[in-house]
């Protein structure tokens, strides 16, 4: 019998990707029968002609528009609350999200209280109370290239000092358009821990529970072309190669942990982030090279595979080198925290239960302390 487990995949989302079908945004939102889109983004977008050409679009097709511009870092419940409020006050009928994974994961969560009800998200969330009765349609147009979000049925929102998960397949987003011209503004710093998310989700993917031979193909792609093009990007943010490059890194790497899932560097990022509100790539990567060798004995093949896509036989050193090569922090460096903050840093991560469930070897409290002390 083969030692291949048996496994699901559910990717319910289409995708357009390539240069320029970000412009078929009225289109399809015209053809998806919407007459009122309410178009989800931030304060840092809402003036930039990226904006404004989805608008335009979108008016073109006889598509009206009300722009939401207070999407928050790391969405809340009560920002939820604010949108969903606008949304039905605009009498909209259609979700349009432009921008990161707060754009996106607003868009969701707000989108479940459209449909569910009631102005408090909290119920929604998996485990609650409340079951997800979906939501009304929503095109994605990422203009960062990290958290899949665009493919993913799942929204993190930041709950009473921890991230709170929503997770359903009926909040799939109706179609995404990953149009890598987008992703040209990031600066540096955006786009190196942008692209440290779609790292960490495929080095989680492939050394979970959960992992299986599709999610592997897929992180294991998004592995070499972060590997190869996100120094590059780094260092040249104009360069349209390497933005189409870590586009498809992205989406490939959602798609992995959607399957796959994800458990430590998450358990870190989570938890840390929610406490120390530091960007989400960076702090699911901060620990990554303690956490892989934590790994190596019960992950060897798999991360030998990551090495190889890596060009290092060592992944570990592979990833601790491309972390610098981006100026991507350590926990260290991350939080500004030393040995004497340890058992605190310990405390905070071992709330984070669910995702380290994932994982297939499970740290107990002296393995944190260690981990923490090799990523200071």
């Amino acid at each position: 019998m083969s030692a291949i487990a048996s496994f699901q995949i559910h990717t319910p989302t289409p995708i357009e990707f390539g240069v320029g079908v970000a412009a078929h945004v009225g289109e399809r939102a015209a053809a998806l029968q919407m007459r009122h889109a309410f178009l989800v983004t931030d304060q840092g977008l809402v003036d930039s002609p990226t904006c404004s050409a989805a608008r335009h679009a979108l008016e073109q097709r006889g598509v009206a528009v009300t722009v939401y511009p207070d999407v928050v870092l790391d969405p809340t419940v009560e920002s939820i609350s604010a949108a969903v409020q606008a949304y039905r006050a605009a009498a909209a009928d259609g979700l349009i999200a432009l921008g990161g994974g707060s754009a996106m994961d607003t868009a969701k969560a707000l989108g479940v209280l459209a449909v569910g009800g009631g102005d408090d998200i909290a119920p929604y969330f998996f485990g609650g109370t409340d079951p997800i009765k979906g939501m009304p349609p929503l095109l994605c147009l990422p203009t960062t290239a990290g958290t899949g979000s665009e493919v993913t049925f799942v929204a993190i929102i930041a709950h009473e000092g921890h991230k709170k998960l929503l997770r359903d397949p009926s909040i799939s987003p109706t179609l995404a358009l990953i149009d890598p011209e987008l992703t040209l503004s990031m600066p540096p710093r955006l786009t190196a821990s942008t692209g440290m998310d779609a790292l960490a989700h495929s080095l989680e993917a492939m050394t979970s529970t959960m992992a299986n031979p599709i999610c592997d193909t897929l992180a294991l792609d998004a592995i070499t072309r972060i590997g190869r093009w996100l120094p590059r990007a780094v260092e040249q943010g104009d360069d349209i190669e390497a933005r189409i490059e870590l586009s498809l890194a992205a989406l490939n790497a959602g798609m992995a942990f959607l399957g796959g899932r994800v458990h430590l560097g998450h358990a870190v990022g989570h938890s840390m982030g929610a406490v120390f509100h530091i960007p989400h790539g960076f702090a699911c990567m901060m620990c990554m090279p303690a956490l892989l060798t934590y790994l190596q004995p019960v992950c060897e093949e798999a991360l030998a595979r990551a090495a190889a896509a890596l060009g290092n036989p060592d992944v570990a050193d592979a990833v601790s080198k491309l972390m610098a090569q981006c100026h991507a922090p350590l926990l260290g460096d991350a939080l500004h925290v030393h040995e004497r903050d340890i058992p605190r840093l310990v405390e905070i991560v071992e709330g984070e239960q669910r995702l380290i469930g994932l994982s297939r070897r499970q740290p107990a409290a002296p393995d944190w302390a260690e981990i923490f002390a090799e990523s200071i």
